[in-house]
């Protein structure tokens, strides 16, 4: 069964850019309950999305006004939580993991708060650079100018150095590579759609430059070598407005 999308449009999600629509990294999270099940702390706010962009489809999220994207680092659970009320969200760990191992020391108990803007569309030239690196068969980008890579990694927002880093922030859309293929059932027992295929949301890449440190601090080595092997992924029931953060990590 193919993974469908919540939003049709795939948007390339850009840290620390503007776009007008109020669309946020990081801050407090403002709802009551959003505790770490298994950790009992804080969970730490990713991202904050107006569900209000213009353009996004109306009413496409139902009663949100904003939909945040949480998560705990320190136990790396398997959350699932649903907003019940304007305010509120009750939060449980599906798939439970032992507290308090961060990647790092200091951890954040918070991110930074910073615009994030959201881009629909891949220019063209990126379109061809793409396909010809592709289709020549090679993992590694030897055979490209550095112009084209030095494009390919303003687009994409990190180092390319094989076709894996091909991948991008997102909202909406078909899922990319590290997110692809997997299907989450809506664990919702009260739910109409319980054990029912929830859509796709977003996908999170760790980001520490940009505000997402998710596995490492913003240093030299990271600068140069993100590990983009650590990703999270939202899934989303239409339903009961359920959100499923789920991660994989290497």
């Amino acid at each position: 069964m193919p993974e469908r999308a919540f939003l049709r449009t795939r948007y390339r999600a850009i840290p620390g850019k503007r776009d007008g629509e109020d669309h946020w990294i990081g801050g407090e999270p403002y709802h009551k309950g959003a505790i770490c099940p298994t950790c009992r702390i804080p969970l730490l706010q990713l991202w904050d999305i107006n569900c209000h962009d213009r353009r996004f489809p109306r009413r496409r999220f139902g009663p949100l006004e904003r939909l945040p994207l949480y998560f705990c680092w320190s136990c790396v659970s398997e959350l699932c939580y649903t907003f019940t009320g304007p305010a509120r969200v009750r939060v449980r760990a599906l798939v439970k993991r032992e507290s308090g191992q961060f990647p790092y020391e200091p951890y954040p108990s918070r991110l930074e708060r910073k615009p994030l803007s959201l881009a629909a569309g891949v220019p063209d030239s990126i379109r061809k650079i793409v396909k010809d690196w592709v289709d020549s068969g090679s993992f590694r980008p030897g055979d490209l100018t550095m112009e084209a890579r030095k494009a390919l990694e303003r687009f994409f927002g990190h180092r390319v150095k094989s076709t894996f880093c091909l991948v991008h922030h997102q909202v909406g859309g078909p899922p990319l590579g590290p997110w692809s293929g997997t299907i989450v059932l809506c664990p919702n027992a009260a739910c109409r759609s319980h054990r029912r295929p929830m859509r796709f949301l977003a996908g999170i890449l760790n980001d520490p430059w940009r505000g997402l440190p998710f596995a490492e601090p913003a240093d030299e080595e990271t600068l140069t070598n993100p590990n983009l092997f650590v990703t999270l992924q939202y899934h989303i029931c239409s339903d009961c407005w359920s959100i499923m953060a789920c991660n994989s990590c290497d």
